[in-house]
Order: structure tokens, then sequence, then C-alpha cells
């Protein structure tokens, strides 16, 4: 028995041992109000240990100890120990029980806020929702990777006429193209592949066929949605339908494209209008004239001299008809402007009303111009009389002015139709009268030809003057209000060292007495016409060859080349025209002089044909002494060029 029961003790100490150093981690990691205690109970563990030891000592040696006391104080140690157990244990639970009660509480706090954030969430979704929802424009939430339709609001349904249930999940280009691929040119190209690949915002305009069939015009915007990370994971696709409004355009377009028609025929029948009362007028002069050249025959000089001047004012007419078009060549010459306007003011100045007063004011520096001085005079003109007639009985002021203005980049000037003009030095002719103004209405039409305020059949006037300074690449500005006067701005542009285009030794030629001689081949289809010119031709001391167009011309010039001199031709003819016939002579002859006779207007010409290429060019109606001027011209430079 002794020997087990030192044994069971042996035992004892060493589950007591074992129990040591778990007890001893748990001590070093309990808080502070449990440390006293387990400091307590590794004390009497080590005290039971050592007794353990000392009661199996005492059985083995038979030392002289009385075990009753060894065995009591052991009990006493392991009811001390016992009840500081219990009592941790106690203390244990009581704490387990607050910290659960605690965590219980934490999570109540935590569900509630959950709850709570749960319920903001929800009213933020809902409310983005229905933001979404309420837009008109087709909106869809799209994915970069797969270009998988992720989401979409109420309008976008709307548009493909499609349940959120059959879009999503789809490609956008199936439901939005019914395309099996994205679009790419020439049809147009596709935003959302742009926004992917700039990583930017993309636009562009499409159209869509309907399931049903429908073409819409639609216009698509593309945003990127990134991630963290900064990456395009997402893109937002707008749509907007502008089919009614490209509807609207297209009907504005062709309304305005109406009454831009109207405006024309508006603006014809004013022309037509006008162009028959004067030339009705002129008419009336040339065959009153022709009557009393008949009946009373001794008087017919003066007769024919009212035919004469009345032929005059149908050509001036056709002139300034020309003008108005841009389609005059102008003759060109460096003039000093200041010297032309001061003449033409003290002309004028003597017709005027004398309740109206003229003033002249030129700065001293204003430069040459180069212009035709005829049509630069003839603005002038039409400027102080409109300025004249605005004024009307009231007692009134015109203030004619002159200066250089040069017009920069940073500082640019626009004409009347709000055309910016081109930048350089110009000299500014002003004209200035504080007479009724206009109105919009009027100060819209004033340069459509035959328009007046005055009276009807007042000739192209203004008109006029608008063609001029396009001939001249001039600008014009108007500056005027009802009842404060207006103000005209002519911009001439100033070219320097632009030598004049007349030759001294033709200056100096005596037109007057010239006669010629050779042969002319004279192309015009007009019998009339061309019966005068080959009388006049005769007359200079010319032989003439005729032909009635260009073909019958090219095969008389084959069968005269030796003979024939110069070549005076018509351009408008059939069979083959004056173009034509000119090239066709050239290429035989690239010396021979050839002057044109035309119509049309020089711009007309000197479009198709270089103007270096041409002997001389002459319009209808011309007399006896601007042919010989041109055809003595012509000659002489002819002459130059093979001596």
């Amino acid at each position: 028995m002794k020997y087990v029961s030192i044994l069971l003790v042996l035992i004892g100490a060493a589950f007591l041992f074992k129990g040591f150093l778990p007890a001893k981690r748990i001590c070093s990691n309990v808080s502070s109000g449990h440390r006293n205690k387990w400091l307590v109970i590794l004390n009497l563990m080590t005290f039971f240990i050592f007794g353990y030891l000392l009661f199996d000592v005492v059985l083995l040696f038979n030392l002289p100890l009385p075990l009753e006391i060894v065995t009591s104080v052991v009990f006493l140690g392991g009811a001390v120990f016992v009840f500081i157990i219990i009592n941790l244990s106690e203390s244990t639970i009581s704490a387990q029980q607050k910290t659960e009660e605690k965590i219980k509480l934490i999570n109540e706090s935590l569900e509630l806020r959950v709850a709570e954030r749960t319920k903001e969430l929800k009213r933020l979704f809902d409310f983005n929702r229905v933001v979404l929802d309420s837009i008109a424009d087709s909106i869809a939430i799209i994915d970069v990777k797969s270009l998988q339709i992720l989401d979409a609001n109420k309008a976008f349904l709307k548009m493909v006429d499609l349940p959120i249930e059959q879009i999503i999940g789809r490609r956008c280009h199936e439901v939005t193209h019914n395309s099996s691929s994205p679009c790419a040119p020439p049809h147009g190209f596709c935003p959302l592949i742009e926004t992917m690949a700039y990583e930017d915002h993309a636009a562009t305009l499409h159209t869509h066929l309907t399931p049903a069939g429908e073409k819409r015009y639609v216009e698509i915007f593309t945003s990127p949605i990134k991630d963290e990370q900064g990456k395009i994971v997402q893109a937002v696709h707008i749509q907007r339908d502008i089919t009614e409004r490209k509807r609207a355009e297209e009907e504005k377009l062709v309304l305005e494209q109406q009454l831009h028609q109207a405006q024309k025929l508006e603006s014809l029948g004013v022309l037509a209008g006008g162009i028959a009362h004067d030339f009705n007028n002129i008419l009336s002069v040339i065959v009153g004239n022709c009557y009393l050249a008949k009946i009373d025959p001794e008087n017919y000089n003066d007769f024919i001299s009212r035919i004469e001047l009345a032929s005059e004012r149908a050509a001036e007419l056709c002139r300034q008809m020309l003008a108005y078009a841009g389609k005059t060549q102008i003759v060109q010459s460096q003039v000093n402007i200041e010297v032309l306007v001061d003449e033409m003011v003290r002309m004028l100045k003597a017709t005027l009303p004398k309740n109206v007063v003229i003033k002249l004011s030129s700065s001293t520096d204003v430069p040459f111009v180069k212009a035709d001085t005829s049509q630069i005079s003839q603005i002038v003109m039409n400027f102080i009389i409109n300025a004249s007639e605005a004024i009307g009985d009231s007692q009134g002021e015109i203030v004619v002015s002159l200066l250089k203005t040069i017009i920069s980049e940073g500082r640019l000037e626009y004409d009347f139709q709000g055309k910016a003009i081109h930048p350089g030095e110009y000299v500014c002719l002003e004209v200035t009268d504080n007479g009724c103004g206009m109105d919009n209405e009027t100060k819209r039409r004033i340069f459509e030809p035959f328009y007046t305020t005055k009276f009807a059949g007042r000739g192209l006037g203004m008109s006029a003057v608008l063609g001029i300074v396009t001939s001249h690449k001039g600008a014009l500005q108007i500056f005027t209000h009802l009842g404060q006067g207006t103000t005209f701005k002519v911009y001439l542009p100033v070219q320097n060292n632009v030598p004049s285009g007349n030759s001294p030794k033709l200056q100096t030629t005596r037109l007057e007495s010239w006669q010629g001689n050779g042969t002319i081949l004279l192309v015009e289809d007009e019998e009339q016409v061309r019966f005068i010119a080959k009388t006049i031709l005769n007359e200079m001391g010319f032989s003439v060859i005729e032909a009635e167009n260009g073909k019958i011309a090219l095969e008389l010039y084959h069968k005269n080349a030796a003979e024939i001199t110069l070549v005076l031709t018509d351009l408008g003819m059939p069979v083959m025209d004056g173009y034509e016939i000119f090239r066709e002579l050239k290429k035989f002859n690239s010396e021979l002089p050839i002057i044109i006779s035309s119509g049309f207007g020089d711009v007309v010409v000197t479009s198709r044909i270089a103007r270096k290429d041409i002997a001389g060019l002459i319009s209808k109606p011309y007399n006896h002494s601007q042919l010989r001027e041109v055809l003595s011209i012509a000659l002489i430079r002819s002459q130059e060029v093979k001596g």
C-alpha cells in the first residue's frame, strides 16, 4: 500500500506540474483585476507540488514527520485552492456575461446602423433610379469589355420597345442598331470605342432603324466610369432622339430656300421692271428721232446726235448692270484719289440744293490707289446724291472725308454683310449726312437693283456701287439710324509701286489720224453688227474677210492665213463659239493678234482666257473711236513683239 500511495501522489504532482505552465500563461494574459488571484493559484500549485513531493519523501524514507499534519495542510490548501477556483470562475462568468451584454449591445447598435445605412442606400438607389427614369434621354450602362448592357432607364426601354429583361446582357449594337457588330466607317464610328481608346467623353450622330423600320436621327454621348485604380470598367451611353429637331431644321431650310427664291424672284422682278423702264425710255428717244429724221431730213444731224446720246445711255446702263454683277474689267491706274474726290465735290457742290452744305476733310498722308477713275467718281457721286436726297428740304450737312487706314490682325473690321475685311493698308472714303437715316428694311435692301424709297425706275445706283467696290477688291460699311443720318465707308486697298498700265509710246500716238492696213478676219454671227463693223474697218483702211461662226472662220483662216494680220471675234456664236476659235487659231499661230468683242463683261472673258494672250478687249456696243483705239494698240504691240 505504501508504494501505491507514493505512485498516486507522484501522479497528482505530475498533473499539477503539467497544469502549472498553462496557468502561468493565463496569468500573464488576464486583466489586472484577475491577475492577483491567478498568482495565488500559481503559488498554491507550487505549494501542492512541493507538499506532494514531501509526502512521498516522508513515506519513502520513513522520516519522522507527522503525516497527519502534512495531510491536513494539503487538504487545507486544496480547500483554499477550490475556493479560489470557484471564486475566480464566478468572476469569470460574471465578466463573460457583462462582455456578452456589451457585445449584444454593440451588435444591436451595428444592426441598427446597418439597417439605417441599408435604408439610406435603398433611398439613394431609388432616388437615382427615379432621376434616371425621369430623364428624357435614353441612358444605358455598358460593360466596356463585353459591350453588354448592364442597366438602362425607361426612356431607353421605350426607344428600343423592349422590356428590361430582354436587353440586360445583350450587346449594345444588337439592341440599338440591330447589328451584329459595332459601327465603323464609312457608316459612322462608335463613340463607346472612342471613349475606351482615349479614356474621355465622345459624341457622334447616328441614324437608327427602329424594329418597325422607322428611320430615327440620334445623337450619342459616351462617358467613362472608372474604378478606384482609374481603369475604365463601364461607360454611360446616352442617346438623344433629334428626329423631330432634324425634320424641323430640314423644313426650315426648305422654307428659307423658298423665301430666298421668292426674294430672288422679287429682286429679278424689280430689276427687270427697272431695266425695262429705262430701256423703254431710251428706245422711245431712238424711235422718235428716227421718225423725225425721216420727216425732216434737213436736220438729220441733230436727230442722229440724239440717237447717239440715247445709245450711250443704253450702253452705260449695261455697264452698270455688269458692274452690279462684278463682271466688268476695270481699267486700273495709280489714282490720286484726294484730287479726284476734291474735283467731284467741287463739281457736285454747284448742283446741290442751297439747304445742303458739303464739306471735304482729308488727311495729309492719303496714298494713291490703283483704281478705275470713272468708277470711283461714280461711287462718290452716288453717295453725295443719296446723302442730299436723305436730307431733303431740311437744313443739312454732308461731310466727305479721306484718310489712310491700316486694318491689323488684332483689330479687324467687318463689312455691311458681317464679313471680316482682310488686314492691310487702305484708303477709307467716308460720306456722312445728318439726314433721315434708314430703317432695317431699307438698310437690308439698299444694294438691290432699282430699289428706292423715292420713285420707280431710278437706275442701278447703289447696287452698281457695290459691284464697283467688289471689282476693286474693296469693302463697304454702313452705319445708320432712323432719324439720325447715315455714314457710308468704302475701303480701297493700297498697292504701292504699281506702274501705270499705259505705255509712253502708246500715249504719244495720235490715234485720231491713225489709219490701218492689211486684212482683218471678222467673226460675228449677228448680221447687222457684222455689217457695221465691216463698214467701220473698211473706212479705217482694212480689208475684211467675214465669217458668221467659228467653224467658217477657221476654214477661211486656213485659206488666207498669209494675208490675215488680225482677228476680231465675237464670243457667243452657234456651231463654234469664240472661245474655241480663239484656242484653235492660237494653235496654228500663237503670235496672231486676236481682239475679242463681247457683251458679257471682261471678267467673264478673262476667267476662261488669260488676259496676256488677248490682243485687245472691246465691249459691245462700241463706236468708231473705241474700235480704232483697240485696233491701233493691238497692232502696234504686235509690231513691237515682231520687231
